[in-house]
């Protein structure tokens, strides 16, 4: 459970990060191992808080 809501998490914050940088006409690309580092992130996160998954 708390990697799927994770998952879902990162994929959010990675689709409004991307929303802003399109905005704003920046030039950055994107980053698979910064990716994989929030999903772990958020993975530890949701560990703490929902012990019983």
């Amino acid at each position: 459970m708390a990697k799927t809501d994770s998952a879902q998490v990162a994929e959010i914050v990675a689709v409004m990060g991307n929303a802003s940088v399109a905005s704003r006409d920046l030039k950055i690309e994107q980053s698979p191992e910064l990716s994989a580092k929030v999903v772990e992130k958020l993975n530890q996160v949701c560990a703490k808080t929902r012990k019983c998954c």
